[in-house]
């Protein structure tokens, strides 16, 4: 029997409100098993552990990063890594548990129309 995957599904409806708010956003698909070598080849074309589910933009070209966690998810180190990196460098990303949460952080960026 397959796990349950609540981050899967807060991000595929996070993913729809934010289409219809005229947000665009693509997935950055870091977790999953692989192999050593197919592994190793996603490292060197850029791919790093912790790094934020979501690229979000608008149409001016704002751009924002969206971690999705489920309810009670916690973050990887690498995450908190790459968010407090990402927050000094003075970039847009935030931690979402929600649909609503999701929507406030593009409101808030001023992503959302």
């Amino acid at each position: 029997m397959k796990r349950a995957s609540p981050e899967r599904n807060i991000q595929i409806a996070i993913r729809s409100a934010l289409t219809m708010l005229g947000v665009r956003s693509r997935h950055v698909p870091n977790a999953g098993k692989r192999s050593l070598v197919a592994g190793r080849m996603l490292k060197q074309e850029g791919m790093v552990a912790g790094f934020p589910d979501l690229i979000c933009w608008d149409a001016r070209g704002q751009v924002g990063f969206l971690e999705v966690k489920a309810a009670k998810g916690r973050l990887s180190d690498a995450q908190v890594d790459h968010i407090e990196g990402m927050e000094r460098d003075q970039l847009r990303v935030a931690v979402v548990r929600s649909v609503d949460d999701a929507v406030a952080a593009v409101r808030g960026w001023g992503m959302a129309r």
